[in-house]
């Protein structure tokens, strides 16, 4: 799902579903967003991932479709 898309279907009223990502471990980040959610939060605030690990796991939710 593209952003645009998820904007759309938000501004439409239709609901978003989601999920956060605390394990710092791509393979999990892929799985939420192969698994069809429409978006996938990395939470940096409640676990040990830092930025470096942070945008391995964005790249892993991009390539898995969901935003």
């Amino acid at each position: 799902m593209t952003v645009q898309s998820l904007k759309v279907k938000l501004a439409s009223g239709k609901t978003a579903l989601g999920g956060w990502v605390m394990i710092g471990h791509s393979g999990s980040a892929e799985i939420m967003a192969r698994a069809g959610f429409d978006w996938v939060c990395v939470d940096l605030e409640h676990s040990a991932t830092d930025i470096l690990t942070c945008e391995n796991l964005i790249r892993a939710i991009q390539q898995g479709g969901s935003e």
